[in-house]
């Protein structure tokens, strides 16, 4: 697509090591940004002064959009979770592209939509769920994600859930004793993924 190789001429890509920040929740929203590889965590401050990861951006995934879009400052923080490479494109020629091309304007709208979809499902997740169950939803995803070769931290899931990671400790050793899952050195592995789905609160498959 010619709007996706006008991009490419504008956009510039860096490196970033394990715990580099890619930007800060606060800082001015000058750039668009978008992982080529490796994985990012983008993560709020909450009140009570514990950090809460809101979601992963893995490689093809955009950073920052939103507030680079609405002329605001970053809304949270993104870290680099993994040895990344990550471009990014500067929010002017990023808004002088998109007059130029609206399918790439709307191909950004859809794709800014489904975002706020997820976080509203995440927010309600955290605010009327059960830990036990955010937990077990989370293992899914990961059992399902496994393939992309990364390895969450028992720090991560905690975050993303929600809780402490004793907390998370004492479920993890549930689910163990339950027979649900089982620890490896790479991490867990489902054993009883149906009961996993029930502890999940979803609704059964035919």
């Amino acid at each position: 697509m010619e709007e996706f190789r006008e991009l490419g001429l504008r956009r510039r890509c860096r490196s970033y090591r394990k715990r580099d920040a890619v930007f800060r929740e606060g800082e001015s929203a000058t750039r668009l940004y978008c992982v080529l590889s490796g994985w990012v965590k983008i993560w709020k401050m909450t009140a009570e002064g514990h950090r809460q990861i809101v979601r992963w951006a893995g490689p093809g995934d955009p950073l920052g959009y939103r507030s680079v879009m609405s002329g605001e400052h970053y809304r949270a923080s993104a870290t680099a979770a993994t040895r990344t490479v990550i471009c990014h494109l500067e929010g002017q020629d990023l808004k002088l592209l998109l007059a130029r091309q609206p399918v790439l304007a709307q191909r950004l709208i859809a794709r800014l939509s489904q975002d706020l979809g997820l976080a509203e499902e995440r927010l309600l997740q955290v605010a009327h769920q059960p830990v036990r169950q955010r937990l077990a939803q989370l293992l899914l995803q990961l059992e399902d994600d496994s393939s992309n070769g990364f390895r969450m931290t028992r720090l991560d899931m905690a975050q993303i859930i929600g809780t402490s990671p004793e907390t998370l400790v004492r479920l993890l050793t549930e689910y163990h004793e339950l027979g649900v899952l089982r620890r490896t050195r790479k991490g867990f592995e489902v054993l009883e993924r149906e009961e996993l789905e029930r502890l999940a609160g979803l609704e059964p498959t035919c």
